[in-house]
């Protein structure tokens, strides 16, 4: 009886190195990466009289794809985001949570709105 090679093996660790090339890739352009911790800001309707109540919430990054990002919320809960609607959501600058005053595109920080002098 004749053995034969099973390719399954090499075809599996050659997916994983295209999955883990693939995710290098996305974190350099997107200068997020698996395992940071970002804060992002969440709006929900709270109460009986339906207040809007914004909250800050640190997520963890699970996985980076090409139009989207997968965040782990608190409680195990997942969430996907696409890049701009992240970056939208984000209200620090990185994983130290220090506020870098990004306002909208072509808005001036908010220490010097109004004030030129400042």
């Amino acid at each position: 009886m004749k053995a034969y090679k099973d390719p399954t093996a090499d075809q599996a660790i050659s997916e994983v190195d295209k999955w883990k090339r693939k995710q290098r890739d996305l974190e350099e352009q997107h200068k997020i990466h698996r395992g940071d911790i970002i804060t992002i800001r969440i709006a929900k309707r709270e109460g009986v009289d339906g207040a809007l109540v914004i909250r800050d919430v640190k997520t963890v990054v699970k996985a980076l794809y090409p139009h989207v990002v997968e965040l782990r919320l608190p409680g195990g809960i997942t969430r996907s985001p696409t890049y701009w609607e992240l970056a939208k959501m984000r209200v620090g600058g990185g994983i130290s949570g220090s506020q870098d005053n990004q306002g909208a595109p072509g808005q001036l920080p908010k220490n010097k709105k109004g004030d030129p002098h400042s």
